[in-house]
């Protein structure tokens, strides 16, 4: 038994009209941070996105099924 935390990307992504890499996350301060255009979780997140084709400039709700559900974009937003 036990437990396992998970993010609701619904309550962490305040702005589905922009994409994660710019804006997407700003509603919150954490969001805001862990979505800093220049900084290290976004850029892990692009270097994701190339390997796998996924376009993480995209607006979020425009984002395919595979953006939203592939492992390194989820570990992303459960890390904010």
């Amino acid at each position: 038994m036990g437990y396992v935390t998970v993010c609701d990307p619904d309550k962490l992504v305040t702005r589905p009209g922009l994409p994660l890499t710019a804006g997407a996350l700003d509603g919150t301060k954490t969001g805001k941070f862990y979505g800093e255009p220049y900084g290290q979780f976004v850029a892990a997140l692009v270097a994701a996105g190339l390997s796998e084709n996924i376009n993480f400039d995209a607006p979020w709700k425009e984002l395919g099924s595979k953006g939203k559900t592939d492992r390194r974009c989820a570990d992303f937003l459960e890390s904010a």
